[in-house]
């Protein structure tokens, strides 16, 4: 049964589990060429600036209050639901298995895809207790601004986070010609971080390749006494490049 949270609810948790995850948004961070100043300004920098984008979407076209009462959604709150014209991420969700977008993640009973950052082309999973999420996105670099590879991806997230990584290795992934684990315990949270983030993080982080050349990064993020090594070797198990979906369009980035 898939598990839904009441909209204003799941974009606040959203948010919180985007800002937590510290690694999400990566291949964007690569394509900054700029490695130096992400490890500058902390781990969060990317991924924040893309939060404020899907924190304020555009109402889509057709939305109204036909009652007046200021809650189309009928959630009681007053807030319009942001992810009623969007796709719902969760159906394609079977057996415990996410496919779309070009990448595959383990769903967790429980567990729910996230609406807003499946339209920004991330998977996004949510645990229904705490702070833990499992997120993915593959790119073609070919329809990137400027072609990254594999090795840049990997440099500019270990640049991005100033402790070593307590494993940096070789795994196999499905459908991927190689592909590295970094992970990361107890990173403390940056002093200008949101408020409501957990003291530290923990990390575990997938960057692969495809034969192609297409690059997928995985992750289970979750405060660290939230961390599941249960979920971690899950997504080590299930984690991969779906051979039936594309990539998601890349969406535009900003200049400079």
């Amino acid at each position: 049964m898939r598990h839904r949270l009441p909209p204003t609810h799941r974009r606040r948790t959203a948010v919180r589990a985007l800002v937590t995850g510290a690694a999400l948004a990566l291949l964007a961070t690569a394509c900054t060429d700029d490695s130096d100043a992400g490890a500058e300004d902390g781990p969060d920098t990317e991924a924040t600036a893309e939060l404020e984008e899907l924190e304020e979407p555009e109402e889509p076209a057709g939305t109204d209050d036909p009652d007046g009462t200021g809650d189309p959604d009928g959630t009681g709150d007053g807030a319009e639901d942001p992810t009623t014209d969007l796709e719902d991420p969760n159906d394609y969700v079977i057996d415990g298995v996410f496919a779309a977008n070009g990448v595959v993640l383990p769903a967790p009973e429980g567990w729910s895809f996230d609406e807003l950052a499946f339209a920004s082309g991330v998977a996004l999973a949510l645990a229904p207790e705490g702070e833990q999420q499992i997120a993915a996105e593959a790119v073609d670099p070919a329809t990137l601004p400027e072609e990254i590879t594999f090795e840049e991806v990997v440099a500019a997230n270990r640049d991005t986070v100033e402790q070593a990584p307590v494993v940096d290795a070789s795994v196999e992934l499905t459908g991927a010609s190689r592909a590295v684990q970094l992970r990361y315990l107890d990173l403390p949270t940056s002093e200008d971080a949101p408020e409501g983030q957990p003291e530290t993080t923990s990390v575990v982080l997938l960057v692969a390749e495809r034969e192609d050349g297409v690059l997928g990064v995985f992750n289970y993020a979750a405060a660290s006494e939230d961390f599941d090594d249960g979920v971690a070797e899950l997504l080590l198990a299930t984690a991969g490049f779906d051979p039936d979906s594309d990539p998601a369009t890349p969406l535009p980035q900003p200049a400079g």
